[in-house]
């Protein structure tokens, strides 16, 4: 290709980014010169032969909707919030449902760590809010 239709091509691909919708209801005629030279215009030579080209929009692309955050994400998210709120967490150590007695420094330190790493792995992005 010779450095015309590289200038042309640019140039009509300026004017489509430039023209946005309206340009998808125009036509374009694509006509070489005596000299060889290829050009693209809005309306067809006076003369000679030439190419009709139909300008197409691309298709809008869709949003994707937000995925809600699964479960363990949801719960380790919590769980960081009242450990990060308070050293003073009551746990349940017996499982009768019911706090029992305050959590350890390191209980405390090692239960942090356990909730930022499930978020850094089963969470896809920060909590909405």
């Amino acid at each position: 290709m010779n450095r015309s239709l590289f200038t042309a091509l640019g140039l009509l691909t300026a004017g489509c980014l430039l023209a946005g919708p309206t340009v998808a209801q125009q036509k374009v005629y694509q006509w070489k010169d005596a000299s060889g030279r290829t050009h693209y215009t809005s309306s067809p030579p006076a003369s000679g032969k030439y190419t009709e080209r139909g300008m197409v929009a691309p298709a809008p692309v869709a949003a994707k909707p937000a995925q809600p955050e699964n479960a363990q994400c949801t719960q380790a998210r919590a769980n960081l919030a009242i450990l990060k709120a308070s050293p003073n967490v009551r746990i349940d150590s017996d499982g009768d449902g019911k706090p029992d007695r305050l959590m350890k420094p390191d209980e405390h330190a090692t239960q942090m760590k356990l909730a930022e790493s499930i978020i850094g792995t089963s969470c896809t992005a920060t909590p909405a809010g």
